[in-house]
């Protein structure tokens, strides 16, 4: 089984409360906590009724990762113009 990861979220540190759970403490494996953030790793011995249970208990402060690490990837014809043969520029369909 892959390793489980969850971002927690919360101003008042609640989310915080997850660390101390008995349930889930066992199961961490890797643990970073910054500006009212919390990166959870959950190890291979993690199973379903773990995961379901941070779901349950925890979903409220759960953020999808976009919403923390922005995608920086460049946008044709907005951060560059790909260079393109003549006989080939019609497969090229500007959006």
């Amino acid at each position: 089984m892959e390793n489980i990861i969850f971002i927690l979220q919360s101003n008042d540190n609640a989310h915080l409360a997850i660390l101390k759970d008995i349930t889930v403490k066992k199961h961490i494996q890797v643990k970073i906590v910054w500006a009212d953030h919390l990166y959870l790793e959950l190890g291979d011995n993690a199973d379903s009724k773990t995961t379901s249970y941070i779901l349950l208990k925890y979903g409220d402060y759960i953020k999808p990762t976009d919403s923390i690490i922005r995608d920086f990837s460049p946008t044709m014809f907005v951060d560059y113009t790909p260079k393109i043969d003549e006989e080939h520029k019609h497969l090229l369909h500007k959006s």
